[in-house]
């Protein structure tokens, strides 16, 4: 979860690093600055925000909050569901060229 609350924010190596950092470019190249610095200071508040839910995930006793923890198959399948995409949220963050390479192509 907080690889995606880090990808949201757009922290490198994530693939919300590249998507912001591409978004910033586009934005400074059309001259609108004031745009791009207003959208900084939108994902710095964002950050703050994000790191609040991150901070109860972590911090947070369920079982003082009166939450039980139940195990299922459905569970295991989760968790590599989240796995499989917390690492392609890495990987894509890394190596962005296939995702702008597709971009490009799905262009008219």
């Amino acid at each position: 979860m907080v690889i995606f609350l880090l990808s949201l924010t757009g922290i490198p190596p994530t693939v919300g690093f590249a998507g912001k950092l591409k978004l910033f470019v586009a934005v400074i190249d059309e001259g609108m600055i004031w745009l791009a610095v207003v959208a900084g200071l939108n994902a710095a508040v964002a950050l703050f925000y994000y790191f609040r839910i991150a901070k109860a995930l972590f911090f947070k006793d369920a079982a003082a909050e009166g939450v039980e923890r139940q195990g299922s198959s459905i569970q295991g399948a989760f968790v590599v569901i989240l796995c499989v995409l917390g690492l392609a949220v890495l990987y894509y963050g890394i190596y962005w060229n296939p995702l702008e390479v597709a971009a490009k192509a799905a262009l008219p």
